[in-house]
């Protein structure tokens, strides 16, 4: 999928901030400290960038499991890579909705896809 390029006003710095978001997670970023905004949720983003403090100390337990599963990505054989971004995608789906059980239940079968056969 392609990425995306989002300008925001960074209130810690009051400087203009480039985020590159790729499947509703910022990638790369410019104009800022890449450590406060890279891995997280474009809402999460803007939050942080419109009321400041420190980034990294607000991360939920849903968004800390979705990043911790996008990290075994690599791992998952090709032929199951489809299934695992459905899951990922699903969990997305469910925490939008405010089913956080769901979400990791979902996210939780990403992961046991590994089980199956990894690189």
């Amino acid at each position: 999928m392609a990425a995306e390029t989002v300008k925001l006003k960074d209130r810690n710095s009051g400087n203009q901030v480039w985020l590159t978001v790729r499947d509703g997670v910022v990638v790369g970023c410019m104009g800022s400290d890449p450590k406060r905004y890279v891995g997280l949720t474009i809402e999460m983003a803007k939050h942080h960038a419109r009321h400041g403090g420190d980034v990294k100390k607000v991360l939920s337990k849903y968004e800390k499991s979705r990043l911790a599963t996008l990290e075994l990505r690599p791992q998952v054989l090709p032929e199951f890579l489809p299934l695992f971004d459905h899951c990922v995608n699903l969990a997305a789906d469910a925490h939008r909705r405010g089913s956080a059980a769901r979400a990791g239940l979902d996210l939780l079968h990403a992961r046991r896809l590994l089980r199956h056969g990894s690189r």
